[in-house]
């Protein structure tokens, strides 16, 4: 989370198991906090935290909140109590209600057992570039990247203009990650890729 400013509370909710026996989460990495489901949205960006990660479970009430919307009745309450004591400086997990406090190990983690980096693709884009789920700051700038088991691989490139129009290569993109493309024409198409289809480094 190095884009965010010390204090920043974020709120993210993807959780379709709204209701059901997930727990509600609350933790803080540093001077960023993080309020949400506790389903493994977070553990990604908890496991690779630099900074020492706390945890805790918020109850949730049986009545008066809406057993299919906790992003607008408990996580987005909660955020905001989050937000407000830190401006003020006062203890931030005090001011949320009904709060209860469970050690980090005894927490269970969601997600625990996923890999830090999926060596496959994830999404293809409408221009059929293939971004994959591998950091590109973990593989070696002059790596060579194929589809598992094919041919020799495709070398590194800043960007598309780096390339030759038809020439296939990786670079790093926006986010971070590694992508696959061809200048001027579709990486799926051109290489009949889909989503899950494996990448592997093949070499320098």
């Amino acid at each position: 989370m190095p884009e965010c400013q010390p204090g920043t509370v974020i709120l993210g909710v993807v959780d379709p198991g709204v209701g059901g026996p997930r727990a509600a989460l609350v933790a803080q990495a540093g001077d960023h906090w993080l309020v949400g489901p506790d389903n493994g949205l977070f553990e990604l960006v908890l496991r690779r935290s630099d900074a020492p990660v706390r945890r805790w479970h918020l109850n949730v009430a049986e009545t008066g909140i809406s057993a299919s919307f906790h992003g607008r009745d408990v996580f987005a309450p909660a955020a905001a109590k989050l937000a407000q004591s830190l401006a003020a400086g006062t203890d931030p997990i005090a001011t949320i209600p009904g709060h209860r406090v469970q050690p980090a190990d005894t927490v269970p983690r969601p997600g625990a057992d996923w890999p830090d980096d999926v060596a496959e693709v994830i999404h293809i884009d409408g221009f059929g570039n293939a971004i994959t789920g591998m950091r590109a700051d973990r593989i070696p700038r002059d790596a060579r990247l194929a589809l598992k088991g094919a041919g020799a691989g495709i070398a590194r490139a800043r960007t598309f203009c780096d390339v030759p129009p038809g020439t296939p290569f990786w670079y790093e993109n926006a986010l971070g990650l590694v992508e696959l493309a061809v200048n001027g024409a579709s990486a799926a198409e051109s290489f009949g890729l889909a989503v899950g289809a494996s990448v592997e480094v093949v070499g320098r």
